[in-house]
């Protein structure tokens, strides 16, 4: 429906209403007519369900769209039917900026003078100062106002813009200041910049401000700089330490108990197997007690028939502690997660029964084998079958002969006859002309070093300090971490557990190198005086007599000769010839750099680390340790890949690609790339060269 004779209007003169369903259109138009006028209604029409109006003038439209309308005791949402080509927010206005200082700014910058974009940014603003952040003064209005006047092209170097940038400056300390003079804990309690904000603000800092000081000798003082020296002073001597009393602390600490000589000694002596026996059954009855209060908590109890329990040690019949339950101890080892701990003859039930299941998983793709190819039959055996061993070889070490045997069933069951190739060249990666074929020895190598990653750089495992102690029997070096640092196999590993003599010897696939000057630190006390290179040109590691002198004597970290006189050192090591140990001293001490000789020479520093310390081992550069061997053109072998990388950083495929290359070295290092090299060129290399 439309007014006769309406001027014709464009989508600026349309609001939108969405009324209820039971609404009409005349309602509508009632209910408009009573808020703009009647005689100012130009068209009407209902579109899907809302309901379009046109009228006369544009400030109907905007004067509709503020007040809002009600129909029939409800309020109804009017919306503008066009969407203004420009739109100006404002955003993290300081409190104490005006909406009309915002509005003023930004007719600046509109080139037509609009009354209507005027208004429009205004009543943006007035929205926006109600929410505004502290933390967004960058992106003030001030600052919003400089951006549009760059995309319009006003010069960036105008006087105005640095006014403005200057301005915006100094918004962000005003506004936090501003906040806490007026004492506000949350944005919701920002009021407008009102009277009575600024009137609290100012009260408030007025309250707070120090205007003046009474110095010690009674004159009054309000010079900001003698009253700040006034304030340190004072806090000074508030807080420094002060001295006491000698003969108070001593008229103190008379009277108080003392342990006399017989009670010093039971203190000081070494701990009996009675008191172990007592401390143990202790430790059982507070298992107990836990226990019970898991299973009032939880309804659940322990089933003792189904635990086991092992003794460690050397322990008299009478003297062990005693068990809940029908729990009984054991000292021969125990099961944990399907793998066997404990003695020998334990830890060999692991490995009971393993040859056959593996053969029994193969034999079950014997009939589909003719029909997989190579890349299939290396994701049956890599994943379906040698993916079941490496949780016990993580942890335990396997006989020879069966890691062996368990090979050759891989090995057999992808062939499925003729060898055509050696088997260690199915171990490489396709990229390189193998198959990807696992190697176990090498994948077991590889879960050896990483726990070797762990033990040097690992955040303090829970198994870290046993660790050192199981390492220091290798030798009798007294080396825990340092015997990582060994480069020539001058220790015994007869001595250490199984596993980390698997450890030590999976170290060895590896060489290493040591940053070239690294920064003096309280590692250097720790480092061994001999087979490190670190001392080069030294007596020390090519005598084999001076050296077992001194491991005998306990004399084999650098930290042992710092602060000890020659006289000493002779007297523990039980070498006669002062002249000797004199030069000896003196070409380790010479083989070092000024810096670190300047460090370890320190005395303060040298009964720092005699008291105990962490000790952080250095950072190495490892690589495959392939001793004389060099790699040629034309041969399958390649070590491109294996770059020196950080230890601490290398990953396990780099780890595992190192020890497969380097124990099966001999076997591979004859082996030529391919025979349709020469006829397709290099681009078809294995090495992909």
């Amino acid at each position: 429906m439309a007014s006769f004779g309406a001027p014709p209007v464009s989508l600026r003169h349309g609001v939108r209403l969405v009324a209820q369903a039971a609404s009409t259109v005349e309602q509508v138009l009632l209910a408009v007519g009573d808020q703009v006028g009647h005689v100012n209604i130009s068209y009407a029409s209902r579109m899907n369900k809302a309901v379009v109006v046109f009228l006369k003038d544009q400030k109907y439209v905007t004067e509709l769209i503020e007040s809002g309308l009600v129909l029939n005791e409800e309020y109804v949402q009017v919306s503008p039917l066009a969407t203004p080509s420009t739109r100006i927010t404002v955003s993290g206005v300081p409190l104490f900026i005006p909406n009309e200082a915002l509005e003023r700014e930004l007719k600046l910058f509109d080139k037509r003078g609009r009354d209507d974009v005027a208004g429009q940014v205004g009543t943006a603003a007035v929205g926006q100062v109600r929410t505004a952040a502290v933390g967004q003064v960058r992106t003030a209005a001030v600052g919003q106002v400089e951006a549009v006047g760059t995309q319009q092209g006003l010069p960036s170097g105008s006087g105005r813009q640095k006014e403005l940038q200057q301005a915006a400056d100094n918004n962000e300390e005003k506004a936090k200041g501003a906040l806490i003079r007026v004492r506000f804990t949350s944005m919701r309690d920002i009021d407008a910049p009102t009277t009575f904000f600024f009137n609290l603000e100012r009260s408030v800092g007025q309250r707070k401000q120090m205007v003046c000081l009474r110095l010690p000798d009674g004159q009054v003082t309000s010079e900001p700089a003698e009253m700040r020296r006034h304030a340190v002073s004072f806090y000074t001597d508030l807080f420094k330490a002060k001295g006491y009393d000698v003969e108070a602390s001593d008229e103190l600490f008379q009277g108080l108990p003392q342990l006399s000589p017989a009670e010093s000694d039971t203190l000081g002596s070494d701990i009996t197997l009675e008191e172990l026996t007592s401390a143990g059954q202790r430790d059982i009855q507070e298992l107990q007690d836990s226990l019970a209060l898991y299973r009032k908590a939880s309804s659940a109890k322990v089933n003792w028939e189904k635990s086991e329990a092992v003794l460690v040690g050397q322990w008299s019949v009478g003297n062990r502690p005693s068990l809940p339950g029908s729990l009984g101890w054991g000292n021969r080892g125990l099961k944990v997660l399907g793998v066997w701990l404990g003695s020998e003859d334990m830890v060999a039930q692991s490995w009971e029964g393993l040859l056959g299941k593996v053969q029994a998983k193969l034999a079950k793709w014997k009939w589909l084998l003719p029909q997989l190819s190579y890349r299939g039959r290396v994701l049956v055996a890599n994943n379906l079958v040698a993916s079941s061993l490496w949780h016990r070889l993580q942890v335990i070490t396997p006989p020879l002969g069966l890691m062996k045997q368990l090979q050759r069933l891989l090995v057999d069951f992808f062939w499925s006859g003729h060898h055509w190739v050696p088997a260690s060249v199915l171990y490489l990666p396709v990229a390189e002309g193998g198959q990807g074929l696992v190697d176990i020895t090498a994948r077991t190598a590889a879960f050896r070093l990483q726990a070797a990653q762990r033990l040097l750089y690992g955040a303090s495992p829970c198994w870290l300090a046993m660790a050192r102690l199981l390492l220091c029997r290798a030798g009798g070096f007294g080396f825990d971490k340092h015997l990582f640092l060994l480069k020539a196999p001058a220790y015994e590993i007869t001595g250490l557990a199984p596993f980390y003599c698997s450890v030590i010897n999976a170290w060895k696939i590896l060489s290493f190198t040591r940053p070239p000057d690294p920064q003096p630190g309280m590692w250097l006390f720790e480092e061994p005086l001999f087979d490190t290179g670190f001392f080069p040109g030294t007596l020390l590691p090519s005598s084999a007599t001076l050296r077992n002198a001194f491991v005998e004597a306990g004399v084999v970290k650098l930290g042992h000769l710092a602060g000890s006189s020659t006289e000493e050192l002779a007297e523990v090591t039980g070498i006669r010839s002062i002249r000797v140990l004199e030069n000896l001293v003196d070409e380790v001490w010479q083989s070092l750099s000024p810096s670190h000789r300047t460090f370890a020479l320190d005395a303060d520093l040298a009964d720092q680390w005699r008291k105990g310390h962490d000790y952080v081992f250095p950072a190495l550069s490892v690589g495959p340790a392939v001793g004389e061997w060099r790699e040629e053109d034309g041969l399958l072998l390649s070590l491109w890949t294996l770059t020196p990388g950080e230890f601490c950083s290398c990953s396990g495929k780099k780890l595992y690609l190192s020890c497969v290359k380097v124990l099966n070295l001999s076997s591979l290092a004859g082996v030529r790339e391919s025979r349709w090299t020469d006829v397709f060129g290099l681009a078809f290399s294995p090495q992909g060269s």
